[in-house]
């Protein structure tokens, strides 16, 4: 009988250590679903900063690229200005001057049209009464009139 009695109690102690284990459990279940929802909250709030994060380092690249675009046309201002007050300047605009250069005998030939035109013009009017071009008659001789006092 003993051994039942044994039995009977430690059956009793195992279900009683089995009852405080699941009472035990429920709180930590409670703690992992509370603390799975911290999980997902953080998850949320770092994909927010990554594209803050993104966002931020792609206005820092188009900064040091304005930085990098004005600093290049303050160096070519200077160099202007260096050359300006060396008299190089001078010398650049006299190479492009040769560069755009008129080629020759180009101002010869608008001469030549020039006169063919004008002849040409002169040819519709051989009556010279500048009936193409009239030209204005002269204006009034004598004393200017005061037309202000004129007026009553």
């Amino acid at each position: 009988m003993c051994r039942a009695d044994s039995w009977e109690a430690t059956a009793s102690e195992n279900h009683q250590s089995l009852n405080e284990l699941f009472d035990q459990a429920s709180p930590l279940k409670e703690d992992k679903q509370r603390l799975e929802g911290e999980v997902k909250e953080r998850d949320v709030h770092l994909e927010a900063a990554y594209a803050e994060i993104a966002e931020l380092r792609a206005n820092l690249e188009k900064s040091r690229f304005t930085e990098d675009r004005l600093m290049k046309e303050r160096d070519g201002a200077r160099r202007r200005a260096d050359e300006i007050a060396s008299g190089r300047s001078t010398r650049s605009a006299e190479l492009v001057e040769a560069e755009y250069e008129l080629p020759p005998g180009l101002l010869e030939n608008y001469t030549k049209e020039e006169k063919e035109y004008l002849a040409k013009v002169e040819s519709f009017d051989s009556h010279g009464n500048d009936t193409l071009f009239p030209t204005l008659p002269p204006p009034p001789t004598g004393l200017p009139r005061d037309v202000a006092s004129q007026v009553s």
